[in-house]
């Protein structure tokens, strides 16, 4: 569920009082604007995120690109060899 982050109080408490479990409950960045990324944007743009969550000081990551399922299944045979 997603609401505006003035609200999570009160949203997170009525899913309390309703015991509602949720497995997570935080507030978050949602991008507005998403990118659809070619094979070599997406190459790049998962290299990138790879090499933040490598990072020990880095908490979390997010993106705004949206990286279709054709060249999502061929870059992952391409980490699989």
């Amino acid at each position: 569920m997603l609401c505006d982050p003035l609200n999570f109080d009160a949203v997170s408490a009525a899913f309390d009082a309703g015991k509602i479990p949720t497995d997570v409950a935080e507030i978050r960045c949602v991008a507005k604007n998403i990118v659809d990324l070619d094979l070599d944007n997406a190459r790049r743009a998962l290299d990138l995120i790879d090499a933040l969550e490598e990072n020990e000081d880095v908490q979390s990551v997010t993106s705004n690109d949206s990286i279709p399922d054709e060249i999502l299944a061929i870059l992952n045979a391409e980490r699989s060899q």
